[in-house]
């Protein structure tokens, strides 16, 4: 298994922990049947597909050729599987109407800074934010409207969802989302350098007493529906309809044009509370 890069070690390493053994090569050789077992009944497509092509790479490294063809020809089989599904993903013409790419939605930040720095308003601040929100950091789902603003969380807050300022850092804390029941809370440092000057002059210029990050009024946060429009109109002069769902997909289908790594798939995904296979199929996108 000294062949393997790390991410595949890694990854390789999931069906030895279930079967309680160590991830060596004799045990490979002792228990190959067992492990392909374990790879084809306790994992989700993809995955089993990436674990299938690891274990052929170890196979034809420990000169089992016959063994590592049986092994590919199913990875191959799962992998048509797989294709078959993202196709599914492709965009039709109808949401290719609206479909912004990350490249154009950099694009917009960029115009917004400009915007912002020629007029420094609040309401130009609060445009370029939003739309920063989503692009310079991992997108989650609509978890921004009512949060709010803690510094130094002393009591440790369970409940709500909030920006906690501390240490000349921003976290966001998730407590409550659609997946909290299951996954728990997160933490969500902001790493983007240029989120963390938009968020600075943010907070200290226009928010520093507010109790949410976006209030419609003082300790009123925005609704649902508020923040919905202010995404929905960032390109609507150019007749496209922009909604969070768009967003996550460009910043998602993005990253997996330049990170073919499981690891680095699985870990966004945690980011964006949801699993790598439900981003698989739900929000990276093809072009056809």
């Amino acid at each position: 298994m000294n062949t393997l890069k790390p991410y595949q070690t890694k990854l390789f390493k999931l069906p030895f922990n279930k079967l309680g053994l160590q991830p060596t090569n004799s045990n490979v050789l002792k228990h190959m049947d067992k492990i392909y077992n374990v790879i084809l009944n306790n994992y989700a497509l993809s995955t089993r597909r990436d674990m299938l092509i690891i274990f052929n790479i170890v196979l034809k490294s420990l000169n089992q050729t016959k063994a590592g063809e049986i092994v590919y020809k199913k990875a191959l089989e799962l992998s048509k599987e797989h294709t078959d599904i993202e196709y599914k993903q492709c965009l039709d013409p109808k949401e290719k109407e609206n479909y912004v790419s990350y490249d154009d939605l950099i694009l917009k930040v960029d115009e917004l800074i400009n915007t912002y720095n020629n007029d420094k308003s609040k309401e130009n601040m609060i445009n370029l934010l939003i739309l920063a929100l989503y692009v310079l950091h991992e997108p989650i789902r609509n978890n921004y409207y009512n949060m709010k603003i803690i510094r130094n969380d002393a009591l440790d807050n369970r409940i709500d969802n909030y920006l906690l300022i501390t240490n000349n850092m921003y976290y966001f804390i998730i407590n409550t989302d659609k997946v909290s029941k299951h996954t728990g809370r997160i933490e969500l440092p902001v790493m983007n350098k240029t989120l963390r000057i938009i968020l600075d002059i943010y907070i200290n210029t226009y928010a520093y007493n507010q109790t949410y990050l976006f209030e419609r009024k003082p300790y009123e946060p925005y609704t649902k529906r508020m923040f919905a429009y202010k995404i929905s109109n960032y390109f609507k002069d150019v007749g496209k309809i922009l909604t969070i769902h768009n967003l996550r997909s460009s910043y998602i289908t993005n990253f997996y044009k330049n990170n073919l790594d499981i690891v680095s798939r699985n870990e966004l995904a945690v980011k964006c509370r949801h699993s790598r296979e439900m981003a698989e199929k739900t929000y990276c996108k093809y072009f056809i």
